[in-house]
């Protein structure tokens, strides 16, 4: 029931094809040109009226509603549409700034009423508190909130929290950025209540609200084997409709909950779900759903082409309008900015070079010189947005140590002169930035879903109802899809990834294995390699929701080390994990009462246990593992860990140019191929190999080595978080490590006090500092 090809058919009417045209490209309409469009509009949501499944109907009927207001000054028919579908702030906004010059009693009347719509210093629309209300009061055990970006899901979560305050309470949210986001604006409302974001600063206690990823929630329940959260809200819930590890690990979070307390309340929140019946994760499941289906925002969207010309795009006729000429990419996104604009890429190395060549061409803040400094004197002198913010411009990818990245998005939004931000895929869901203009220089990957997920970053309602506007400019946000070979590779006209944007309807596609509804039966099928080790209990696990269901039910002691490496998806870096894991039950029991062991430090300890021995099972999946087989980089990564735990940001970055200079420096021909990722690699490894995934040190300027450490940095980082960590989680689990060797690994000292500082909230480097 879409409509958009009956409005289409319109096009040959050619007053109609003159008036939208206008309304478009930003024309004043003349007076029997408004009559005919409104007029027209008016059938549109008679329609709509009549069937609220056509969307699309009503769409139009806005469009042209508010082009005409912001347009024509006209905002009469806005304020009556806004009163009828409850688009409250609009009326608030109108009467508030005398939008319109006289009201009638009738309307000062409607105003009153709008009143009673106030929540927290804001109006909300109709259906926004008509489904707060409605999802605060359900009984069901499963509840489900699909709204548009920043409609208020922020809000509802603390009114969940409000009443269910002396639970536990957990936030589960897709990145780790969200979490640092999250942290903040809870402090703010609830500052006498412990927050727990890292699996180790639960302390026993018997309310607390946590903000984990999957992988932290996870973590938690292995290591908390009686704990479970009375509510847990799952924030970007359509995170568990891919085919992916993550979502995978997400679904066994949820399920393991609800295993845990059959009475937990779930609740999920998304902009990007058609429908609830594709979270299912049980057959007796039932979901309490409210949604909101319609969009506020109505944005404009501009295709800027490589030759210079620029054009308006109209997705309801699939109609595009030439607006003139610019040079080149970089005076075009100039001549569009406003005060705060968000530069999209994909590539972090395609970020990196947009930013610098972006920079030649703006002029220096003396206003940011004192942030420019803060960056030079505690991450290095050399890192790139030590210059480029003086300019007013940050970039963020994924390369970016955390620290660092917080403190950049904490700029973006505070600092009124840093006006530009680059980046890619690290700010596309949740992060709220305060973004004006949008301008999408790569489409790669970029699916309708995660396209309409990045457009709502763009004017936050919170900021379209600002006092600070004069008028309703920000409810029509701008969008601008910028062409550029170097960019967006060839033969890649964004016209096409455009024309996605037509209707506003898209289905669900249910892709997670794990997920009752999966649309695919080879997923649903899917072998899991664990299908014939010799214990009779998991002898006929063999598709994913088999292995879940095994991983979540199952409590026999003797499988504890199947469970722990399956739990920490180690099974999946061996090619024959069933034979592999035969070993490992071996090595178990005899490095328990072994003295060599014993001695062994936790590095080594990874290698013995998990990597010797098996090189044609890993060389498959997980060659990375390989250079484990050298001492020397045993002791590397030995040694990295502590520096981790214990140097500043800036010493360990001084550190590893030490390293990169002695590098550049040596003639020898096998350091010329240094290892720093697909991200920023520029020739293979070896011959032959399709993947550039090193860089010649020798070659690079000492502003470029300083900058690639921060990559470097932030790499080893993870590596060490998220895949040394899973090993170090197993051994502990069956008794190969000690709390005191756990201890010094994940916290950098086996000391109560630090732990007990860590557990508060402090980072380990913060530790160290302080303690200094």
């Amino acid at each position: 029931m879409d409509g958009i090809n009956q409005i289409k058919k319109l096009k040959d009417i050619d007053p109609f094809q003159i008036i939208i045209r206008k309304l478009t490209t930003g024309v004043q309409l003349e007076y029997e040109e408004l009559s005919f469009i409104l007029s027209v509009s008016i059938l549109f949501l008679q329609e709509y009226q009549k069937d609220k499944r056509r969307i699309t109907y009503f769409n139009f009927a806005y469009f042209v509603i508010l082009k005409v207001a912001l347009i024509n000054k006209l905002y009469q028919p806005l304020f009556d549409l806004s009163l009828n579908v409850g688009f409250y702030p609009i009326n608030r906004f109108i009467y508030e700034k005398k939008l319109i010059e006289s009201f009638s009693l009738e309307s000062i009347k409607n105003d009153v009423e709008v009143d009673a719509y106030r929540y927290d210093k804001h109006i909300e629309m109709y259906q926004q508190r008509l489904n707060r209300t409605e999802i605060l009061s359900s009984e069901s055990l499963d509840n489900v909130y699909i709204a548009p970006t920043s409609f208020g899901k922020s809000s509802l979560i603390f009114d969940i929290i409000r009443i269910n305050y002396n639970k536990k309470i957990s936030i589960i949210v897709p990145s780790k950025s969200l979490i640092s986001q999250s942290i903040i604006d809870l402090k703010k409302i609830f500052p006498d209540r412990k927050i727990i974001f890292n699996e180790d600063m639960y302390d026993n206690e018997e309310s607390f609200i946590s903000v984990f990823t999957q992988e932290r929630a996870l973590r938690f329940f292995s290591k908390n084997k009686k704990i479970y959260f009375d509510v847990m809200i799952v924030d970007e819930a359509h995170n568990l409709l891919p085919n992916d590890y993550r979502a995978v690990i997400l679904a066994r979070a949820i399920r393991r909950n609800r295993f845990r307390s059959s009475n937990s309340k779930h609740y999920y929140l998304s902009p990007l779900i058609n429908e609830s019946k594709s979270l299912q994760l049980e057959a007796n499941q039932v979901f309490f759903e409210r949604k909101i289906k319609l969009n506020i925002k109505e944005p404009d969207y501009f295709e800027f082409k490589e030759m210079g010309d620029f054009f308006k795009y109209n997705r309801f006729l699939d109609e595009s309008y030439r607006l003139g000429w610019c040079e080149n990419l970089y005076e075009y996104i100039k001549y569009n900015q406003k005060n705060k604009n968000f530069i999209y890429l994909r590539s972090p190395k395609k970020v990196e070079e947009f930013s610098k060549r972006l920079c030649h061409r703006l002029g220096l803040n003396e206003k940011l010189a004192s942030l420019s400094k803060i960056l030079s004197d505690n991450l290095h002198e050399d890192f790139y947005c030590v210059d480029y913010i003086k300019k007013g411009l940050i970039y963020l990818h994924g390369g970016i140590p955390d620290l660092i990245k917080d403190f950049l998005e904490y700029k973006f939004e505070t600092e009124a002169d840093i006006k530009y931000l680059v980046a890619n895929s690290v700010v596309l869901e949740g992060i709220n930035f305060p973004i004006e203009v949008l301008f999408i220089l790569n489409t790669t990957d970029l699916r309708i879903k995660n396209l309409i997920n990045l457009i709502g970053r763009v004017n936050r309602l919170n900021e379209v109802f600002s006092n600070d506007n004069d008028d309703l400019l920000k409810l029509n946000p701008n969008v601008h899809f910028v062409n550029d070979t170097y960019f967006n590779g060839k033969n890649r006209d964004m016209y096409h990834k455009m024309k996605l944007l037509k209707s506003s309807l898209f289905e669900d596609s249910v892709e997670n294995p794990a997920l009752l509804n999966t649309i695919n039966d080879q997923l649903k099928n899917k072998n899991t390699g664990i299908n014939v080790v010799q214990d009779n209990s998991t002898e006929n696990i063999s598709t994913v929701r088999e292995l879940e269901d095994f991983l979540i039910y199952d409590d026999q002691k003797d499988n504890s080390l199947l469970k722990t490496i399956i739990e920490q998806d180690v099974h999946n870096i061996y090619n024959e994990f069933n034979q592999v894991h035969e070993i490992l039950f071996g090595r178990m029991e005899r490095y328990l009462i072994s003295s060599f062991w014993m001695g062994l430090n936790i590095i080594d300890k990874i290698y013995y246990f998990f990597i010797k021995d098996f090189d044609y099972d890993l060389k498959i999946k997980s060659k990375k593992f390989l250079r484990f087989n050298y001492k020397n980089t045993r002791k590397y990564y030995n040694n990295f860990v502590y520096r981790m735990h214990n140097l500043s940001l800036k010493s360990h970055i001084n550190h590893i140019l030490k390293y990169y200079d002695w590098l550049g420096r040596n003639n020898i021909s096998k350091y010329k191929k240094f290892y720093i990722g697909a991200g920023f690699g520029e020739i293979p490894y070896w011959s032959g190999n399709k993947n550039n995934t090193c860089i010649d040190l020798s070659l690079k300027s000492r502003k470029q080595r300083a900058n690639l450490a921060l990559v470097h940095l932030k790499n080893e980082t993870d590596f060490v978080n998220f895949d040394l960590l899973k090993f170090v989680n197993i051994l502990y689990e069956v008794k190969l490590i000690t709390e005191a060797e756990y201890n010094c690994f994940i916290y950098g000292s086996e000391q109560r006090e630090n732990i007990n500082l860590f557990k508060a909230g402090l980072s380990t480097q913060l530790i160290s500092f302080l303690k200094a």
